[in-house]
């Protein structure tokens, strides 16, 4: 097996390898990104291949002087379970370093158990979370939580509006209600 970097070439084969990989790893309720060549002419985009065959690809963004984002990693099915995904994000890595980069960093959908193990294995570190909301139901939920309520501090913020409230209270002898605090 041979990695290599993806060409104009390449475009209809990376295309197809596209397509079935958003059909096939999106964990999410909407659909992948179409493709498009600036994928492969804009980034780095690696295959994998075998004979006149390419057996996988993974693409990366490289905008971050500091990281390569690794946004799509794909090995066709009957290739899977032979190290080609492993050899494609070793390759990537070492693209990476050779411009400098000192991070390798990407999303993984929860769901996708086979990707994430193998992520564990090469060492990626659980370093941030991707949320997603249905817009709706974020405007929705925003609309019931006030500015300035407690729901929509943080709980930091929230426990010292809570101690400064108790202590206004002590001070005063009244249990009652004190002054809101512009702090949230």
């Amino acid at each position: 097996m041979d990695i290599r970097r993806a060409t104009e070439g390449d475009l209809q084969v990376m295309r197809d390898l596209w397509e079935r990989f958003t059909a096939e790893a999106t964990f999410t309720p909407y659909p992948g990104s179409p493709f498009d060549p600036a994928l492969v002419t804009a980034h780095i985009a690696l295959v994998a291949e075998e004979g006149a065959g390419i057996l996988g690809t993974v693409y990366a963004n490289t905008t971050s002087p500091d990281f390569g984002y690794v946004f799509g990693l794909y090995t066709r099915p009957e290739a899977r379970r032979k190290g080609i995904a492993r050899a494609l994000m070793l390759a990537i890595a070492a693209v990476l370093r050779d411009e400098g980069r000192r991070y390798v960093v990407l999303s993984v959908d929860t769901p996708n158990a086979q990707a994430r193990e193998l992520y564990a294995e090469l060492g990626f570190e659980d370093a941030a979370r991707m949320l997603r909301a249905d817009v709706e139901r974020l405007l929705q939920q925003g609309r019931r939580t006030r500015p300035g309520s407690t729901r929509s501090c943080s709980r930091k913020a929230a426990a010292a509006k809570r101690t400064r409230r108790s202590s206004l209270q002590a001070r005063s002898g009244a249990p009652g209600r004190t002054p809101r605090s512009a702090s949230c």
